[in-house]
């Protein structure tokens, strides 16, 4: 039986496919999107936050760790080296591990509890990140599992892996979250750390087999916002019957929090998409007759 390291199981969820879902977040990623929501989902290994709001100042992780300073708001032991060994010093489980290793035996039990929600509400259960697809011996697993009790299984994906990743899970998929975050390369590498052809090449492969999709595209100010790429970005899924849906998000820093608990810098200024860009997009949308829906957070 597969293991891997599990961050968190979202219960009721609504946005990560039809109706009410649980959200399996794994571990590890392919790309390093400068505005990523889920920071500590980044690398494929335990890391451990430290949430300096829930500290009381007692000092014990200074014992541990003398280079640790108390500040005003608490103790500043982001950095510290000795992180794993201050999760069972600090009292106030000021610390904690951003994921445990799971088989897929466990995973299934846990998300079957909500199967009734799943049954009336038209939902399921969707595999996400990180990147899901970086996991495909546990994802198959979890989802055969699923599919045995008749639950909507979907998988998101940033679509940055091998083709054979992703066509592995495609028999026990039933939709596919796909992200499409840049058109030009160029772009998408500024944004992401990476090229985007092996993105578009299995974007193009689920459109050849008419396979369901829906589409998100992320949207931030500075980085990927330039009108004809959108444009471009639109005009990929025109046509295509299998996308049965198109979400463009603009940018949010919800998970600017994490990255001062992993003790990272949080490179987004100011990513905002204002209300005149806003309606930019959806003009564009308009322009090329293609459905969006405008998610602002």
């Amino acid at each position: 039986m597969v293991k891997a390291l599990v961050s968190n199981i979202q219960r009721y969820s609504t946005k990560d496919g039809p109706g009410i879902r649980s959200t399996l977040f794994l571990t590890g990623c392919t790309l390093r999107c400068k505005w990523c929501s889920n920071p500590e989902l980044l690398e494929d290994r335990q890391v451990v936050l430290h949430f300096r709001a829930r500290c009381h100042k007692c000092g014990q992780c200074i014992v541990k760790d003398p280079s640790i300073k108390m500040m005003d708001d608490g103790a500043a032991a982001e950095k510290s080296e000795h992180k794993k060994e201050l999760l069972t010093i600090c009292p106030f489980d000021a610390f904690e591990f951003n994921s445990r290793y799971m088989d897929s035996k466990e995973a299934v039990e846990k998300l079957l509890k909500d199967q009734v929600y799943y049954e009336v509400s038209g939902g399921g259960v969707t595999i996400s990140g990180g990147e899901a697809l970086i996991h495909p011996e546990f994802d198959i697993e979890i989802l055969k599992e699923l599919k045995d009790h008749g639950i909507h299984t979907c998988i998101d994906t940033a679509g940055n892996v091998p083709l054979e990743s992703l066509k592995a899970v495609l028999p026990y998929t039933d939709l596919i979250l796909f992200d499409l975050k840049a058109y030009d390369s160029v772009i998408h590498k500024k944004c992401t750390g990476f090229g985007n052809e092996r993105i578009l090449q299995n974007f193009r492969y689920l459109c050849d087999i008419n396979f369901p999709m829906w589409i998100r595209m992320p949207v931030v100010a500075g980085y990927n916002d330039d009108d004809e790429d959108f444009r471009k970005r639109l005009k990929l899924t025109k046509g295509i019957d299998s996308i049965k849906q198109i979400d463009v998000l603009c940018y949010h820093e919800y998970g600017m929090g994490k990255y001062k608990a992993l003790g990272m810098e949080y490179e987004v200024k100011d990513g905002f998409i204002s209300e005149e860009k806003a309606d930019r997009l959806l003009a564009i949308a308009a322009e090329e007759n293609i459905k969006i829906n405008l998610i602002r957070e």
